[in-house]
């Protein structure tokens, strides 16, 4: 028998999954654009509307409208395309 979701378990699963793209950028293994794509990962899966938060939910959906501004190129979404087309995110800067 399949667990019963409870109320606010995707609102628990979105913050989770924030902190765990947070914990990717900064402390995650490879260059900026590197971490940048496992930090996305993270975030893919979340929607707005599981942010408990107004300005929170306003910050994250300006991210993932960042994220994947460019149009898909062939096989490669578009977050990728983004990450590969934004010289802050090839450069090898840290940005700091």
């Amino acid at each position: 028998m399949a667990k019963q979701a409870k109320p606010g378990d995707s609102q628990l699963y979105a913050l989770g999954k924030l902190a765990e793209a947070v914990r990717e950028l900064v402390t995650g293994a490879g260059h900026l654009q590197e971490r940048l794509a496992e930090a996305a990962l993270c975030l893919v899966m979340v929607r707005p509307d599981e942010i408990p938060d107004k300005e929170l939910r306003r910050i994250f959906e300006g991210v993932k409208a960042d994220l994947a501004f460019q149009p898909a190129q062939g096989s490669e979404g578009r977050i990728a395309a983004t990450l590969r087309s934004d010289e802050r995110f090839t450069s090898g800067s840290t940005g700091c």
